[in-house]
């Protein structure tokens, strides 16, 4: 018997079927570096930048975001997390790696 040339279908298992996690069980962890460039980037268009305090007996907490125009103090913050959750970069699924 020759082969005739056509399409020949391939029968499917039934009881296996592929499923894939959703968008919320897949946390996703980013470092200290990646959530303050996606402050500052979101901050820039209002001119203003995240910085962190370098001195542990700090008067204005961890985290400060400082006006560019007039060098005034907009807001302070104790943890990365609150200020990007605040700002609204950090989505539900994402945490801060530590």
């Amino acid at each position: 018997m020759a082969w005739q040339g056509g399409v020949t279908s391939v029968p499917m298992c039934a009881h296996r079927s592929l499923s894939l996690p959703s968008q919320k069980e897949i946390v996703m962890k980013l470092s200290e570096k990646a959530v303050i460039a996606r402050i500052n980037r979101k901050l820039a268009h209002t001119e203003q930048k995240l910085h962190k305090s370098r001195r542990w007996d700090s008067d204005i907490r961890n985290y400060y975001i400082i006006g560019w125009r007039f060098n005034t103090l907009v807001a302070s913050y104790d943890s990365l997390e609150q200020v990007a959750k605040d700002i609204g970069v950090l989505e539900d699924n994402e945490t801060l790696d530590n």
